[in-house]
């Protein structure tokens, strides 16, 4: 199935990205978690999802924001391998991007899906959050200094749905004696081996203040 982006370029160092049909969604907001009594299962404090008397698409959503709060709201979630979900409002299912084996996080998150009536598949990275982070900041300020002496930086993506590891988004100073495509691999491959972290590069993402 292929999904459009919703803007030509995407957003600096962003760790969520919009589709017309497809969400990419990290659990950052910040919501009281608890324990269940007596059943060892995670849960936290936040409202119930509307009622299906919405048209099935907007009951989904409203289903798939519901999760996406209670993701938020598990203790130590990223610690625990989660990355992002891909959510897809139309089938009603989501992917979660995760690091690691499966454990109680991932088993709570699937339930709780399956509560809601949502397909859960799970989308295995070699990358945990603390990764993608340490990444990111080791990118920061580095146009035209070091491996990118001829190549400025206008943006990062720390997820996506389709690459696992971080988007560099930007343009040579000067062109390159290879290809773009050529020069882009070889600075991918040297900046990949730097930091520890799968980079692709990208033209474009540049940002356009609102």
């Amino acid at each position: 199935m292929t999904f459009d982006e919703t803007a030509d370029d995407p957003p600096a160092s962003t760790t969520a990205k919009r589709w017309r049909r497809r969400t990419v969604f990290t659990a950052t907001a910040v919501v009281t978690a608890a324990t269940l009594a007596g059943a060892g299962v995670m849960g936290s404090a936040t409202a119930e999802p509307a009622p299906a008397t919405l048209p099935g698409s907007a009951v989904m959503q409203d289903r798939l924001s519901h999760l996406n709060t209670w993701i938020a709201g598990q203790p130590d979630v990223y610690a625990n391998g989660y990355l992002a979900s891909v959510n897809d409002a139309q089938a009603g299912s989501t992917i979660l991007l995760w690091h690691g084996e499966a454990n109680q996080t991932q088993r709570a998150v699937t339930e709780k899906a399956a509560q809601l009536g949502i397909t859960v598949t799970i989308q295995e990275r070699k990358h945990s959050m603390a990764d993608i982070t340490r990444g990111q900041k080791a990118l920061d300020g580095r146009s035209g200094h070091g491996l990118f002496a001829n190549f400025t930086i206008n943006s990062t993506a720390g997820l996506s749905a389709d690459f696992d590891g971080i988007v560099i988004y930007g343009e040579y100073i000067n062109p390159p004696t290879q290809s773009r495509t050529e020069a882009d691999a070889a600075l991918a491959k040297a900046v990949s081996e730097e930091i520890g972290v799968t980079v692709s590069i990208k033209p474009g993402g540049v940002i356009t203040p609102a």
